[in-house]
């Protein structure tokens, strides 16, 4: 049987996904939601290297990040720490963020205007499958960075109360976050499949994403392909699903004649 031309073309659609609609082969992903926080003025004195550390905004809501894996059975605790109180103790932040091989550290520019009406984000990254790590993605806010690095073995600090956002009604707020992700080996690399590939070495290369989510859970670079899929399935519903039903019911039809007719000449 001949396949109706609708089909063809929807299943033509289809393969048309958008390319930036597309990840690589492994991903791990955040979805986070922020709110206005206190901000700390003297953030940059404390933590002089987060100037240095890239941004992810609206207009560079991508990056691509080459970083050397931890070996292979490191303890995710134990990646980029330092121990205090000598062996057997428990492991604390790297002295230096963002100086640390096997991690790197990212700003995430949530105070952008075009981004202010969005409240929950994802942050996403992508890697091929010829580079076995496993990636773990921790999320700071500007307070609790502080703590992590120069009182890490106090609490982090606790989400804003009421009473407080009252007391600090005329401080300045922030939205800003910062992304901490580490990189642990997890196997033996196959051998590389082009020159490229052996520049690379042993680091590690991957794609890290920032962007808002849609109703809380879409990202926004899916909503061309949820559209497109919605279009698709509407041509299907009124082009392709009447002629397959009608073909179908025509053969169901000659079938339960044929059947009748060999039903009447058996009891003949």
């Amino acid at each position: 049987m001949q396949l109706p031309r609708e089909l063809l073309l929807c299943v033509l659609a289809l393969a048309l996904v958008p390319r930036h609609a597309r990840v690589w082969a492994n991903t791990e992903i955040v979805n986070f939601a922020t709110s206005p926080r206190p901000a700390i003025d003297a953030l940059s004195g404390l933590l002089p290297q987060s100037e240095a550390w890239p941004e992810l905004s609206p207009e560079n809501a991508e990056r691509l990040v080459h970083v050397s894996p931890a070996p292979l059975g490191t303890p995710p605790a134990d990646v980029c720490a330092a121990r205090q109180g000598g062996t057997g103790a428990r492991s604390v932040v790297w002295p230096n963020p963002g100086g640390c091989p096997h991690e790197v550290w990212l700003a995430l520019g949530l105070d952008d205007a075009r981004w202010a009406a969005h409240a929950s984000f994802t942050l996403r990254v992508s890697w091929p499958a010829s580079m076995p790590a496993d990636f773990y993605i921790d999320l700071y806010e500007p307070a609790a960075l502080v703590r992590l690095v120069h009182a890490p073995n106090a609490s982090l600090p606790t989400p804003t109360s009421s009473s407080s956002a009252q007391a600090h009604a005329g401080q300045a707020q922030t939205r800003q976050q910062y992304a901490r992700i580490r990189v642990v080996s997890t196997g033996v690399r196959p051998a590389p499949a082009s020159p490229l590939d052996a520049l690379s070495g042993e680091h590690v290369s991957f794609v890290v994403t920032l962007e808002p989510l849609l109703f809380g859970v879409l990202p926004m670079s899916l909503l061309p392909t949820v559209g497109l899929i919605s279009v698709v399935a509407l041509l299907a519903a009124v082009f392709v699903f009447p002629r397959v039903h009608g073909r179908l019911a025509a053969l169901a039809e000659r079938v339960r004649a044929q059947s009748a007719a060999e039903g009447d000449r058996k009891r003949e």
